[in-house]
C-alpha cells in the first residue's frame, strides 16, 4: 500500500483562509497517481515520490530555479535559471545546456499550467516566454529553436502523438499548433475554453464560456462536434483512466461569472451526462491530476490535492511553492472499459533480444537524383494509363470534401461519392468498385453500380474509425468506441444485417487491458490484424474471423514496429523500425530494418530481417518479388526520396527523386505518387496539393489537372 502523508494544523488552517469555501479533508493525503514534483519558492525542486514519505530535494540549493517540467517517461527533468535553460537526468549525472536565456525567455506566471512541456516522445521542448512560447525541436544534426509571438502564454500540453501543441492564454484562448519537421505552424484558435483535454493525438474537447462541450478533430479540416448544447455550461474537461469525460457542470441558473461546479462524467456512446459530485466545487485555480481522479489548487504557497466529487481539500506539508508538476502524462492510448475476451496462448515470434546481429551505424544511400522530375517540366495531364486505381479525398464544387476515384483506364478522375457533409476517412474494396466513408457520425458504403449509399453504422466514438472493406466485400471492420466498452465492429455492406462487436475493448483479464485498433482484413479473409494497446505499449494481434479468437504476436516493451504492421498479398505481416519511430532513441535493442513474419508459422514461426539504414526514415515499402522489397527512403533531415531495392543484407539505388512529398508505391511497383507542395490553401487547415505521378519505368513525371488540389491519396491494394 502507498504511504499516506499527514499535515499540521498550521496548514490546515492556512489553507482554509486561501482556497475560500473549500473544505478541509480530515485525513492524510490520498494515494497520488504517480510522483509529484514542486518548486519552491528558494527555488529548489522537491520530489513526492509514492515510495517515500515527505518530500524530499531534488536540486542543489546553490541553484536557483525559476520553472520545470517533467519528461513523460519521468527520466528527465528541464528547468529554467535566470541565464540558461538545462535538462537533467533525475537518476543523477551532470546537466546538459540547452541554450543561454535573455530575458524574453523567461516564463511570464508559474503557477497556473505546465510553463515547460515535453513532447510525448521526448524530441521536443516547448516554454513560455513573455511574448508567447519557444519549442526547442530536436533534429539529427543541429537542434532548431522555433519561435512562437501571439501572446503570452499560462499553459502549454502536447497531444498525445506530438503532433499538435495546446497553448493557453490567461484570458482562456487557446492557440493550436501543428508541428511538422522543425517548424510550427498555426492550426487553430479557440476563442474561448475554460479547459481543454486531448481525446486522441487529433482531437480536442473543449468547454466554451458560453456554454456546450464541443470535440474538434484537426485533421478533419477542425470539424467541431457538439458532444453537450449551450443549454448548460461546463468547466475543466478531461479524460479519465477508464475512458470517460470528467467535467464541471455550473449550477444552473447561476450567474455567467459562476465559480463552482459539480462533477459530471460523459461515456463514450452515452445518451446523457451522469453525475457524479456530491456538491458544487469552487472552481477557480483547480487543473487536473494525471488519472482524473484529483485535482489540485496552488494558492498562497500552498498545493492542496483535492477530491472532484467531494470538494475536499488536502495540502501538502509544504507552504512556499510557486510550481509543480508530475512524473508522467497519461497513455496516448487510455486504459478500455471492462469487458471478457477469450485467452489464447500468445504466438511467439519474436524474441525479446534482437535475432539479428546489430547493424553498423551506415547512413543511408547519398546518390544525387538520377531522377528529379519535380526540377524540371512536370507534364501536366487529365488522365494517366496505371496498374491500378487510385483514390483521394478533394472538395466538390459546394466545398463539400468528397472520395475520387483516378481509373487505371486512362479516364479522368471523377468524384465517387455524394455527401452532404465534409467525409473524414474513407476505405477502397479491394476490387476498386466500393467505398466506405465516415461523414457526420456515421459510416455509410458507396458502391460504384448504384447511386444511393449505405448507412452502415452509427458511430459513438472519439478514436478513428480506420474501416477497412473485405475481400469478398460482404464487411467492414472498423474501430468504434461506445458505452459498454467499444472495440473492433464488423459492419455488413447487405444493408440490413446490424453491425456487431466482435473483439472488445478488454480490462484485466489474463491478458491485461487491452484496446484495439487499426483492423485489417488478411488477404484471404480469414483473419483480421489488429493493433492491441496495453499498459506496456502497443502489440500486433491476429484474430480468426469465424471464431473471433485472439492472440497477440510476441514484441519486446515499447517495440515501436507494431504501428507499421501490414499484411503482405502472400499471408505475412510486415513491419518495420526505423529513424522516426517511438523508441529508436534506444539503439540497440530493435535493429533497424524491415520484419516479416508468417502467423501461421507456430512457436517457430521465422523471422525475416531486411536491414535498414539507422538515420533512414521509411516513406512507403511493398514487395517486388519473393526476396526483393521496394523501399521509399528519406533522411531524418532532407526530403530526397531515394527508392531502393532491399534483399536480404543487399540494396540496389532505382532512383532518387527530389522534392516529391508524401509519397506511395503503387501495388506494381512501377509508379510512385506524390505532391509537389502541400499547403493549406483553404485556410480550413487541410493540407493539400497537386498530386504528381512518377513513372519509374518509362520515365517522367505527371501532375494531374483536375481536380487540381486533393490530400489523401491511396493505391487500390488487391
Amino acid at each position: 500500500m502507498r504511504n499516506k502523508r499527514g499535515i499540521s494544523g498550521v496548514v490546515g488552517a492556512l489553507l482554509m483562509v486561501v482556497a475560500g469555501m473549500l473544505p478541509l479533508a480530515a485525513q492524510g493525503l490520498p494515494d497520488l497517481p504517480t510522483d509529484l514534483y514542486v518548486l519552491t519558492n528558494e527555488g529548489i525542486i522537491e520530489r513526492y515520490g509514492l515510495d517515500s514519505v515527505g518530500a524530499q530535494a531534488v536540486t542543489a540549493p546553490d541553484t536557483y530555479i525559476l520553472d520545470f517540467g517533467i519528461d513523460a517517461f519521468g527520466q528527465r527533468l528541464a528547468y529554467r535559471t535566470e541565464s540558461e535553460l538545462v535538462v537533467i537526468g533525475l537518476s543523477g549525472g551532470e546537466g546538459i545546456t540547452l541554450e543561454p536565456l535573455g530575458p524574453d525567455v523567461l516564463p511570464p506566471v508559474r503557477g497556473a499550467g505546465d510553463t515547460i512541456a515535453w513532447s510525448p516522445t521526448g524530441d521536443a521542448l516547448a516554454y513560455t516566454t513573455l511574448t508567447g512560447a519557444r519549442v526547442y525541436l530536436e533534429t539529427a544534426s543541429t537542434p532548431v529553436f522555433y519561435d512562437i509571438l501571439e501572446s503570452p502564454f499560462v499553459n502549454l500540453t502536447w497531444s498525445p502523438g506530438g503532433t499538435f501543441l495546446a497553448a493557453q492564454t490567461a484570458e482562456d484562448v487557446w492557440w493550436v499548433y501543428r508541428r511538422e519537421s522543425t517548424t510550427m505552424s498555426l492550426a487553430s484558435v479557440l476563442e474561448s475554453s475554460i479547459g481543454t483535454t486531448w481525446v486522441s493525438n487529433s482531437e480536442l474537447v473543449f468547454a466554451p464560456a458560453a456554454g456546450g462541450l464541443k470535440l474538434m478533430n484537426l485533421e478533419a479540416a477542425n470539424a467541431q462536434t457538439t458532444l453537450l448544447d449551450e443549454s448548460a455550461r461546463y468547466r475543466l474537461p478531461t479524460l479519465t483512466a477508464d475512458d470517460r469525460l470528467a467535467f464541471f457542470g455550473l449550477r444552473p441558473g447561476a450567474d455567467a461569472t459562476a465559480s463552482e461546479g459539480r462533477l459530471l462524467t460523459l461515456s463514450r456512446g452515452a445518451p446523457q451526462v451522469e453525475t457524479t459530485g456530491e456538491v458544487f466545487v469552487p472552481l477557480n485555480g483547480l487543473q487536473w491530476a494525471p488519472r482524473g481522479e484529483l485535482l489540485t489548487l496552488l494558492q498562497g504557497g500552498i498545493l492542496a490535492l483535492v477530491d472532484p466529487v467531494t470538494g475536499e481539500g488536502i495540502p501538502l506539508a509544504t507552504q512556499n511553492i510557486v510550481a509543480y508538476d508530475w512524473a508522467t502524462t497519461r497513455a496516448s492510448v487510455p486504459p478500455p472499459a471492462t469487458d471478457t475476451v477469450t485467452e489464447i496462448e500468445p504466438i511467439p515470434v519474436q524474441a525479446t533480444a534482437s535475432p539479428v546481429p546489430v547493424l553498423p551505424t551506415a547512413a543511408p544511400p547519398t546518390v544525387e537524383p538520377t531522377q528529379s522530375p519535380l526540377g524540371m517540366t512536370v507534364t501536366p495531364v487529365r488522365s494517366l494509363s496505371l496498374i491500378v486505381d487510385g483514390f483521394f479525398l478533394s472538395d466538390d464544387t459546394n466545398g463539400v470534401a468528397q472520395v475520387w476515384q483516378l481509373p487505371a483506364d486512362n479516364r479522368a478522375a471523377f468524384r465517387f461519392t455524394g455527401a452532404s457533409t465534409d467525409i473524414s476517412e474513407f476505405a477502397a474494396s479491394p476490387d476498386g468498385t466500393a467505398v466506405a466513408y465516415v461523414t457526420d457520425g456515421d459510416l455509410w458504403l458507396q458502391r460504384l453500380a448504384r447511386p444511393q449509399p449505405v448507412r452502415l453504422a452509427t458511430l459513438n466514438g472519439f478514436a478513428p474509425v480506420t474501416a477497412d472493406i473485405s475481400p469478398d466485400g460482404t464487411r467492414v471492420a472498423y474501430t468504434d468506441e461506445t458505452a459498454n466498452g467499444g472495440g473492433i465492429w464488423i459492419a455488413y455492406t447487405d444493408g440490413v444485417t446490424p453491425p456487431e462487436r466482435v473483439l472488445a475493448n478488454v480490462t484485466n483479464d489474463a491478458l491485461g487491458s487491452r484496446t484495439y485498433r487499426r483492423p485489417q482484413f488478411s488477404p484471404d479473409g480469414g483473419l483480421l490484424l489488429v493493433d492491441a494497446y496495453g499498459q506496456q505499449g502497443v502489440r500486433s494481434a491476429i484474430a480468426s474471423t469465424e471464431t473471433w479468437e485472439i492472440a497477440e504476436l510476441s514484441s519486446p516493451v515499447n517495440d515501436p514496429r507494431p504501428v507499421s504492421a501490414r499484411w503482405l498479398n502472400d499471408g505475412r505481416i510486415l513491419s518495420y523500425r526505423d529513424a522516426t519511430s517511438d523508441g529508436a532513441a534506444s539503439p540497440g535493442s530493435i535493429d533497424p530494418g524491415l520484419y516479416i513474419v508468417d502467423p501461421d508459422g507456430g512457436d517457430d514461426a521465422p523471422v525475416e530481417f531486411v536491414p535498414l539504414p539507422v538515420d533512414a526514415a521509411v516513406r512507403d515499402v511493398l514487395p517486388v518479388d519473393a526476396d526483393t522489397y521496394r523501399v521509399l527512403l528519406t533522411g531524418v533531415s532532407d526530403t530526397l526520396v531515394r527508392v531502393v531495392d532491399l534483399s536480404g543484407f543487399d540494396g540496389t539505388v532505382v532512383t532518387a527523386i527530389a522534392n516529391l512529398l508524401a509519397p506511395r508505391i503503387s501495388p506494381d511497383g512501377r509508379f510512385i505518387a506524390g505532391y509537389e507542395t502541400l499547403i493549406d490553401f483553404n485556410n480550413d487547415d487541410i493540407f493539400d496539393g497537386a498530386l504528381v505521378v512518377v513513372d519509374l519505368e518509362r520515365g517522367g513525371a505527371f501532375r494531374l489537372e483536375a481536380p487540381p488540389s486533393l490530400w489523401n491519396f491511396r493505391w487500390v491494394s488487391p
